[in-house]
């Protein structure tokens, strides 16, 4: 059971955030429905989050998150005390493998983060991974490495709430598939 927020208007804009975030794009009345927001607070909400640059709404009505976001969130990656910590060792690691990219990541709830990104100059593609980006659990190597080291409990409660959608012909498509690889990345270590 979720605990009542002591500040509600914050917690429904955060619940508008992760709907856009799920979403990409929606009316106003169709977000207003899918969270259950009272009308008149909820048009309030979207008003003042369009003010300060949250979200941006198109000619044709769809709310979707927007600029400040990105800013505040590329400030907040810039801005993480590990970087000075871990940067030395992600640098020395992709020198010492031949990969397009090293990542480092964590644990907040129930999702995982790509917080701090390296990518090696021979790279020559684009890679999909950005930091501050949510990583996949069940598809991303770094996102199964940070599910693996879970408290046993935690990983449990987290395996059924995942999206076993196929990425690939060789992607993990159950929990039961998951437990066995997870299970194995903690043998490898």
């Amino acid at each position: 059971m979720e605990e009542k927020s002591r500040v509600p208007a914050l917690a429904r804009c955060m619940a508008i955030l992760s709907y856009l975030e799920k979403h990409k794009k929606c009316t106003i009345s169709e977000l207003v429905n899918a969270l259950q927001l009272p009308r008149s607070s909820g048009y309030v909400l979207v008003d003042e989050m369009l003010k300060q640059g949250l979200i941006n709404q198109d000619k044709n009505g769809n709310l979707q998150l927007w600029m400040r976001l990105i800013e505040l969130g590329s400030c907040a990656s810039r801005n993480i005390d590990l970087r000075d910590k871990i940067v030395p060792s992600l640098s020395s690691l992709l020198d010492s493998v031949d990969c397009l990219a090293v990542h480092y990541g964590i644990m907040e709830g129930d999702r995982g983060y790509y917080v701090i990104k390296l990518e090696s100059p021979r790279a020559g593609m684009l890679l999909k991974s950005r930091e501050g980006l949510p990583v996949s659990l069940v598809h991303a190597g770094l996102g199964k490495c940070l599910l693996a080291y879970q408290h046993p409990e935690v990983r449990e409660r987290i395996l059924p709430t995942l999206d076993y959608t196929p990425e690939s012909p060789t992607s993990i498509t159950t929990p039961e598939a998951l437990r066995a690889e997870l299970a194995k990345i903690r043998l490898q270590g």
